[in-house]
């Protein structure tokens, strides 16, 4: 018997087109936290002066923007593997991981351009641009209906977001298993807690998972 630790290869069997089960719509749904990308593309844009009140600043609002662009960068680039079929691995190797997908360089220097950028607008804009390659794709899978890419204002405020809900809300109601349709929607460990000695081992993850 082979036992792989932290493996980063393709799903053999199964993966998001692979069914309507557990290993198809709502792996994308759990494992990625597609529903919580929908806020926090708005907290890009408090981390400048506030449009409606210029000269605005919010205490330490431009380090907080750099650190949600990131982490919603992790979450694209963890999506993005799971709909080409790849286990993402943790944040160490998931470069390397991301870096082997097909068709990963366009999104991949979104992410790069927004992660390198010093305001909010430029963050903003290229990560608009990378939500929008990820919901194309999304549509291409089939997985659901197609859905609409484009980006839109975040309720009366001046920050442009992609409205993720729509996605995992269309993946969920696609599930036709009814067991699988029973469980909750609860997420995986790795967004919970951000240590290696955690994720590694599974009597831990799955112990933060049945805390749930």
């Amino acid at each position: 018997m082979m036992q792989e630790i932290g493996p980063t290869g393709r799903f053999v069997v199964g993966g998001p087109v692979g069914d309507a089960g557990l290993t198809g719509r709502k792996i994308i749904v759990d494992t990625t936290g597609v529903p919580r990308r929908g806020e926090p593309l708005s907290q890009i844009g408090r981390g400048g002066p506030e449009p409606r009140k210029p000269g605005a600043w919010e205490a330490g609002g431009e380090l907080g923007s750099a650190i949600v662009t990131a982490r919603l960068a992790r979450d694209l680039m963890c999506l993005w593997l799971l709909m080409n079929r790849w286990y993402p691995p943790y944040s160490k190797w998931l470069g390397s991981a991301f870096a082997q997908v097909p068709d990963a360089a366009g999104l991949g220097a979104s992410l790069a351009a927004a992660l390198s950028s010093t305001g909010w607008p430029d963050r903003e804009r290229y990560l608009d641009r990378a939500n929008v390659t990820v919901a194309e794709a999304h549509n291409q899978l089939g997985l659901t209906e197609p859905l609409d890419t484009s980006t839109r204002l975040y309720y009366r405020r001046p920050f442009r977001v992609l409205d993720a809900g729509r996605f995992a809300a269309a993946l969920a109601d696609a599930i036709t298993d009814p067991a699988i349709r029973q469980l909750p929607a609860i997420g995986t460990a790795d967004q919970f807690i951000d240590n290696t000695d955690a994720l590694g081992d599974l009597r831990r993850a799955r112990a933060v998972i049945a805390a749930r």
